[in-house]
C-alpha cells in the first residue's frame, strides 16, 4: 500500500459526506475544534486527505502535521507485546508480569501473582489510574514502578469492569522491554513495529516530533463551552523535557496519513501489501474482545448502535446499523486522535485534532462519513434551522457541553467545602515559616513547600538536613519581613503555583497543567503529639504533616498523608 502526501483537498464522490468542507468546518465551529485533519481509505486508495483550521496561532493544520495521539498509543504498545508473544518470550494470560518485570509487586502479593499482561492490556486489573504521580516525571519509570507497592488503595482481586489505566499500561511496556533485553520500550515498539510497517512520521516524545519537523500543532484548551466556540484557547508550547514516564500510553506521535495506514495494518490483520509483517494471530488477539459494556447513555447512542459494545488491548469494537466497526481514540494532554474501520467494507478513517475535547466529533464523525460510502440508511442527515444535522445538534454538541461544564466545574473548585467566615487563619498571620518544608509519602513522592516573596516567580531555597525536622533556620532579614509580604508556594514534580490561604490551617493549591486544571484544599496539620496536648492552634508548633483534599478522585491522592522529612532554610 502505498500513501502519497498531498497537499489539497481530494474533491469525490467517493465521500459525499466531504465532497464540500463546510460539513467539517461547521462542526469544528460548533463544537469549538481550532485544528484538524481528516484521511480515509476506502479499499486500499486514498479517497480524502484534509487539513483544516489551524495548528498553532499562525499556521495551518495539513495533512503532515504532527501531533502526539495521546491513547492511541495503547494499539502500538500491544502490537508490540503481540510480537514478544509470537516469538515465545511472554504470553498473554499465564504468566504473572512480576515474572518478567520483578520490581513490579503491589501490596497485596496475592493480586501480584495473579496480573497478567491481558489485564494490564484490557484494562480490567482494578488498579487506580495514578496519573498524577507519574505526569511531568523525570523519576525512571522502574522505581515509579517500584512504588507502586506502598499504595495502599489496592483491590481485594481482579476487576470485571474496563478502567482507563495510563499507569499499568506503564508497567506492560516496561515489563515487554525487559524480557526483549531492548534498551527502553520505545526502541522495542519501534523496532517491532513502526519501522518494519513504514511508519516514517511516528515516533515518540514531544522533544522528537519538533525535531523530526517544524509542522506540528500545539496543544490548545478552553475552559467553557462558550470560549471553545469563540476560539478563545489557551495554547501550550510542547514539553521542553523528555517525561517518558506514561509512554507507553500516550506518548506516540504521527499524523493522519500514518494513521490510516496504522488502521489498515491492523485491519488487514498485520500484512502489509500482501505481506504480513506483524503476527497475524497476535493482531487478532489484540482485538479480541475482552470486556464487554451495557451503554448507559441513551441520549448519545441511537438505535444504529449496539447497546452492548466491547474492550480488546486498546481497540473498541461495536456495531453500526448491522456493520462491525472497530475504533481506538485517544484524548490526553491537550490531544486528540481517533482510528475507525470497518473490516468488512475495508474503509479507514483517521482524524487528529489540537485539543482533548476531541471525543464528542470522534463519537459520530466516522459515522456521517461511513453511512453514505457504505448505502446505510441514515436518519441524522435532517438538518434543523440553524443547519446543524441530528448527528451535531444530539450528539456532538451535548457530549461537548458536558465535557466543558465538567472542566469548568474542576478548574474553579466547586467540590472544595465552604470556608467559614470570619475565622482567624491558624498560624497565617503569625508565621508563615511553621509550614516551610518537604512532605513525602512513600507512593506520592514529595510536595515542597517554600517562602518567598509575592512578586517572586521562584523561590530558591537550600536544604537543611535535621534530625528534627520542627527546626527551622532563617536569617535575619527574613525575621523582619511582615508576613504579607510573602507566600507559601508548593512544588511537586514540575507543578508549581502560590498557595492562597482559604481557611484556619487550610490552602488552595493550584494544578495548572494540559493535562487538567483543578484547585485542591492542602491542609497543614501538627504532629500527633501536640494535638493530643490540645495545642494545635497555637504559633509555636510547626506543621508536622500535609493532607490532600478534595482531588479529583480518578487521581488517587485525596486524603494521603504526607509527613515532613526536610526542613528548609531560605538563603
Amino acid at each position: 500500500m502505498c500513501i502519497v502526501s498531498m497537499s489539497k483537498v481530494m474533491m469525490t464522490p467517493k465521500v459525499p459526506y466531504l465532497e464540500t468542507c463546510s460539513n467539517i468546518k461547521r462542526i469544528m465551529q460548533r463544537c469549538g475544534i481550532p485544528g484538524m485533519s481528516i484521511a480515509v481509505l476506502h479499499k486500499n486508495q486514498l479517497v480524502f486527505a484534509e487539513g483544516f483550521g489551524k495548528r498553532n496561532q499562525i499556521d495551518p493544520y495539513t495533512i503532515e502535521t504532527l501531533q502526539p495521539i495521546a491513547s492511541l498509543t495503547k494499539t502500538f504498545t500491544a502490537a508490540a507485546i503481540g510480537e514478544l508473544v509470537a516469538e515465545g518470550k511472554v504470553d498473554w494470560d499465564t504468566t504473572p508480569i512480576s515474572t518478567y518485570l520483578p520490581e513490579f509487586q503491589l501490596k497485596d502479593p496475592v493480586l501480584t501473582s495473579q496480573i497478567t499482561f491481558a489485564d494490564l492490556l484490557s484494562q480490567y486489573s482494578g488498579l487506580p489510574n495514578n496519573i498524577l504521580t507519574w505526569h511531568k516525571s523525570t523519576k525512571p519509570r522502574k522505581e515509579l514502578i517500584k512504588d507502586l507497592r506502598y499504595y495502599d488503595d489496592v483491590p481485594s482481586q481482579l476487576g470485571a469492569n474496563f478502567n482507563v489505566n495510563d499507569v499499568m499500561y506503564a508497567v506492560a511496556g516496561e515489563a515487554a522491554a525487559h524480557v526483549a533485553g531492548a534498551t527502553s520500550y520505545e526502541q522495542l515498539v519501534l523496532d517491532k513495529v513502526i519501522h518494519p510497517i513504514g511508519l516514517t512520521n511516528t515516533g515518540f516524545s514531544q522533544y522528537k516530533m519538533r525535531q523530526l519537523s517544524q509542522n506540528y500543532a500545539l496543544a490548545h484548551m478552553a475552559y467553557s463551552f462558550d470560549a471553545a466556540q469563540r476560539g478563545e484557547n489557551r495554547i501550550f508550547p510542547l514539553n521542553e523535557k523528555p517525561y517518558m514516564a506514561l509512554a507507553a500510553a500516550v506518548d506516540v506521535y504521527s499524523n493522519v496519513l500514518d494513521l490510516v495506514r496504522w488502521g489498515k495494518v491492523i485491519m488487514d490483520l498485520g500484512a502489509v501489501d500482501g505481506k504480513q509483517v506483524l503476527n497475524r494471530m497476535s493482531v487478532e488477539e489484540t482485538l479480541k474482545p475482552r470486556t464487554f459494556e451495557w451503554n448507559d447513555r441513551p441520549n448519545f447512542r441511537w438505535v444504529e448502535f449496539d447497546p452492548i459494545f466491547s474492550n480488546g488491548f486498546g481497540w473498541m469494537q461495536d456495531t453500526y446499523c448491522g456493520q462491525r466497526y472497530i475504533t481506538a481514540y485517544g484524548a490526553d494532554m491537550g490531544y486528540g486522535s481517533d482510528v475507525t474501520f470497518f473490516p468488512d467494507h475495508d474503509l479507514v478513517i483517521a482524524m487528529l485534532a489540537n485539543t482533548c475535547t476531541f471525543g464528542h466529533i470522534c463519537s459520530f464523525l466516522p459515522f456521517s462519513i461511513a453511512t453514505p460510502m457504505l448505502n446505510l440508511p441514515d436518519v441524522k442527515v435532517v438538518k434543523d434551522e440553524d443547519g446543524d444535522d441530528s448527528w451535531i445538534k444530539g450528539g456532538a454538541i451535548p457530549l461537548a457541553k458536558e465535557a466543558y461544564a465538567g472542566v469548568e466545574m474542576i478548574g474553579e473548585g466547586i467540590f472544595l467545602p465552604i470556608a467559614v467566615a470570619d475565622r482567624n487563619p491558624l498560624m497565617f498571620a503569625g508565621d508563615l515559616k511553621a509550614y516551610v518544608g518537604v512532605y513525602s509519602h512513600p507512593f506520592w513522592g514529595e510536595f515542597e513547600i517554600t517562602l518567598g516573596d509575592k512578586e517572586e516567580e521562584q523561590v530558591v531555597m537550600v536544604e537543611e538536613d535535621s534530625g528534627d525536622p520542627s527546626s527551622t533556620t532563617v536569617t535575619k532579614e527574613e525575621e523582619e519581613k511582615e508576613s504579607e509580604d510573602q507566600v507559601l508556594r508548593f512544588r511537586y514534580n514540575e507543578y508549581t503555583s502560590i498557595l492562597e490561604h482559604y481557611d484556619q490551617n487550610m490552602f488552595i493549591a493550584t494544578f495548572d497543567d494540559v493535562l487538567f486544571k483543578m484547585r485542591a484544599l492542602m491542609s497543614f496539620l501538627p504532629d500527633t503529639e501536640t494535638l493530643q496536648q490540645g495545642l494545635s492552634d497555637s504559633n509555636e508548633f510547626p506543621r508536622e504533616n500535609l493532607q490532600i483534599q478534595d482531588l479529583v478522585g480518578a487521581l488517587g491522592i485525596s486524603n494521603a498523608l504526607f509527613s515532613k522529612t526536610k526542613v528548609l532554610k531560605t538563603s
